[in-house]
This record gives structure tokens, C-alpha cells and sequence, in this order.
């Protein structure tokens, strides 16, 4: 009886056989494919074609007590190797530190450039902090260009900025913050307004 159940499955086995061949030289066919095209690129394509991509993505970050820290969303990520650059679609980055404000800063594109050193927001840039005492309400800065180095904890812009919170509004052209010292120059054309509580 057991040679006879495994006479029936030794069959079977045999006649999925073909298809299975198939199966695997049609992957080989693909995968060869993919690869003579990607060699035959020129190098103006190589340089302009990614070579991998994520499409409405989520990343997290956690810290060593297990809490969340950071948190990246975005529409796209484009990886080009040739220029070892990442491009971002409509990213949105969160950040949550023990001791310090929430903040967040999103954009309509982001070029992140290396190893993460340069990170170059583009279009719509929208960054936010919280304030350390909740009723003063958060900071927002908005601009179209914003140029971050995340190691120095450093942003510049050359661009109109508008830099808004319940207490002030200040308008300028230019400008460099560091976080750590928690100063911020700007650059011209500076215009402010004071807002007084009723």
C-alpha cells in the first residue's frame, strides 16, 4: 500500500515536472533580461534610471528604551546609485527626543545626499516645533528651499522665509540656524511683528 501511495505521488511529481522547468527558466529569461538591459544602458541612463524604489513607505526609529524616536513617510523614495543620491516624494519626518520639543519638517521633495550628510528639502517646506511650555504653542517656519546637516544638527536657506508663533511673525530673506545653540541668523530684508495677547 505504501509503495503504491508513493508510485502516485512519484507520478504527480513527474508531471509537474515540466511545468516547474518552465517556471524556472522563465524567471532565469527575466532575470538575465534585466540585466543586459541595465548593461546596455548608456551612462547619461544608468545616471537618471534608479536602482531600487519604495512607493508609500513608513520608517521608524526606535530608542534603546524601546520608545518611538523618529519616524519618516513618504509618497516615493528614487535610490540612484551612479550619483548616490536619494530622492524623496512628499516626505514628512518626525522627531521625538527625550528632553526636547517634538519636531517635524515635510516638503514636497527631499534629496538626501551620501551617507545622509546633506539633506535638501525643495517646494512647500513646512518645519514645526513644539514649544516647551504647551500653552505657548508650537514655532512653524516655512520656506521653498531648506539645505539640513542632521550630524551638526544645522539648516540654511537662501530663500524668502516666514517664521510664525503666537507670540511673534518674522519675514526675511536668508537665513542659518543651529539647533544646538539654539541660534538663528538671518540674513536680510528682515521684517517682525510683535503680537500681544488681549
Amino acid at each position: 500500500m505504501n509503495i503504491h501511495i508513493w508510485r502516485i505521488r512519484q507520478d504527480r511529481l513527474a508531471a509537474w515536472f515540466p511545468v516547474l522547468l518552465l517556471a524556472l527558466l522563465a524567471g532565469l529569461v527575466y532575470w538575465l533580461n534585466n540585466r543586459v538591459q541595465q548593461a546596455s544602458l548608456t551612462p547619461k541612463e544608468r545616471s537618471t534610471s534608479p536602482d531600487y524604489f519604495l512607493e508609500n513607505f513608513t520608517g521608524s526609529k526606535f530608542g534603546e528604551d524601546g520608545k518611538l524616536r523618529q519616524v519618516l513617510t513618504a509618497g516615493r523614495l528614487l535610490h540612484f546609485f551612479e550619483q548616490d543620491v536619494t530622492q524623496i516624494d512628499s516626505p514628512r519626518y518626525q522627531l521625538t527626543e527625550p528632553e526636547r520639543p517634538a519636531f517635524s519638517i515635510s516638503a514636497t521633495q527631499s534629496l538626501v545626499k551620501g551617507d545622509g550628510k546633506d539633506i535638501y528639502f525643495y517646494r512647500h517646506v513646512k518645519a514645526v516645533q513644539a514649544s516647551r511650555i504647551a500653552s505657548n504653542g508650537p514655532t512653524t517656519l516655512t520656506t521653498e528651499y531648506l539645505h539640513v546637516v542632521p550630524e551638526l544638527e544645522r539648516a540654511s536657506t537662501d530663500r524668502a522665509i516666514l517664521i510664525e508663533s503666537p507670540q511673534a511673525q518674522v519675514r526675511a530673506v536668508g537665513m542659518t540656524l543651529n539647533n544646538k545653540t539654539g541660534e538663528i541668523k538671518l540674513h536680510g530684508q528682515v521684517e517682525g511683528t510683535i503680537i500681544r495677547k488681549k
